[in-house]
């Protein structure tokens, strides 16, 4: 069975997004916000900014490769997927630090998440 059924599609051509029940296990969203909250030093449980910082939040966005593929465009993702490193166009530079390319290796994919990178093609 094809991960996306046309109701997926059909929803993303009406809405600009889809969901996808299941695409990522709860444990390892949870995972990521405590390691958000982490690094930003931060309690979850505190809703009240007492600093003269901003709040940050972060947005992912996931969306396959255009068809017919952009064959630059897909190995410039999976270069910055590789190197951990942000698109740095507009108004989001990524960070400075390169916090993300000294800590840590480049995170682990599900097999759909190997597709909407680019590194497996779709069927």
């Amino acid at each position: 069975m094809p991960i996306l059924t046309q109701a997926h599609h059909e929803h993303f051509d009406e809405y600009g997004y889809m969901v996808i029940e299941n695409a990522v296990p709860t444990e390892l969203c949870d995972a990521v916000v405590d390691a958000i909250f982490a690094f930003l030093e931060m309690d979850p449980s505190d809703g009240r900014n007492t600093s003269d910082e901003p709040r940050l939040a972060q947005y992912m966005n996931f969306y396959p490769v255009p068809n017919p593929m952009d064959e630059e465009r897909r190995q410039e993702r999976i270069t910055l997927w590789r190197e951990r490193r942000a698109l740095g166009r507009g108004p989001y530079p990524g960070d400075p630090r390169g916090w993300e390319a000294k800590n840590y290796g480049s995170a682990e994919l599900t097999p759909l998440g190997r597709k909407l990178l680019g590194l497996d093609l779709w069927d």
